[in-house]
């Protein structure tokens, strides 16, 4: 009895890097605030490393969007 095949399929899930992509950017949005208080609350600090952080999540929000935005989509016809 053959073995069963349990792997992902080779290449891009759509729907996988879409929900990869809203979560990096909910990640980039809440770090963005978090840097906001820091700021307004005097801790220089915190608000360094927040920013940090929510240019991290940026990039990989915009690396993700550029995969899931294919000419090729269907949601892409005009």
């Amino acid at each position: 009895m053959p073995a069963k095949n349990n792997r992902q399929p080779a290449g891009s899930d759509i729907q996988r890097d879409f929900a990869a992509h809203v979560e990096a950017s909910r990640r980039a949005h809440e770090w963005a605030a978090k840097c906001i208080t820091y700021r307004e609350d005097g801790n220089a600090a915190l608000a360094k490393v927040a920013e940090q952080k929510a240019r991290h999540w940026l990039k990989k929000a915009m690396l993700l969007e550029s995969k899931t935005s294919g000419k090729s989509r269907l949601f892409n016809r005009v």
